[in-house]
């Protein structure tokens, strides 16, 4: 018989570990059927990574509620997809299949990608984490 802390545990660990096996599995079918480029999607599941654990963390902290999950993953969706659409517009230039970079210039190219990208993402995350915070009057 499971205790309540075996219970737990289990889904705390083993159950979010076999959903990430699912969206993993799901992402590479998506990959392969619309032609993603591998980098374009490297980026977003890096984006999605942090973005879960940054609710996670909020939530443990006390300013996301559990009711407000879902809003959150629409919002992490909704980033996803602007980061997308500008990755693949060239707003947000990445070193691609598509486009070749110089290898001598391809450092100030990736740094720069990186760097602008990061910038943009924190910026979106910072302020939604600003606006529930203040909503729920913690700052």
């Amino acid at each position: 018989m499971k205790t309540m802390a075996e219970e737990v545990r289990l889904r705390e660990t083993v159950l979010p570990l076999v959903a990430l096996l699912i969206l993993l599995a799901g992402s590479a079918w998506v990959v392969t059927t619309f032609n993603i480029e591998p980098v374009i999607a490297g980026i977003l599941v890096v984006e999605t990574i942090a973005f879960v654990w940054l609710a996670n963390w909020l939530r443990r902290r006390g300013i996301l509620r559990k009711q407000d999950m879902p809003y959150f993953y629409v919002g992490i969706f909704a980033v996803l997809l602007l980061s997308w659409g500008l990755i693949a517009s060239g707003i947000v230039p990445i070193v691609s299949a598509g486009g070749a970079v110089p290898m001598d210039k391809f450092f100030v190219y990736a740094i720069t990608s990186a760097a602008l990208l990061g910038l943009f993402i924190l910026s979106v995350a910072l302020g939604a984490v600003a606006i529930i915070a203040i909503r729920r009057k913690v700052i």
